[in-house]
């Protein structure tokens, strides 16, 4: 039985000291990412934060984020 993937978004949080795209928080809800980004993100530059909206499939997740660091090269 296979699974249909949901929508799912993660928040990732640009590393100026290393230079990659770090993803910090995921949730099944955009709001919850707006949540994280308030409390925990609220000094960072807004060009340092990217929700990518995906599925719950690990290998979306990996896809993302290495499209996100494969960008800085």
């Amino acid at each position: 039985m296979t699974t249909t993937p949901k929508p799912y978004y993660v928040l990732f949080v640009y590393d100026t000291d290393y230079n990659e795209w770090i993803d910090e928080h995921s949730d099944y809800t955009k709001k919850d990412l707006l949540t994280e980004i308030e409390f925990s993100h609220y000094d960072r530059k807004k060009k340092h934060i990217k929700i990518i909206k995906t599925t719950d499939d690990q290998n979306a997740i990996d896809n993302a984020y290495k499209n996100l660091n494969r960008e800085l090269a």
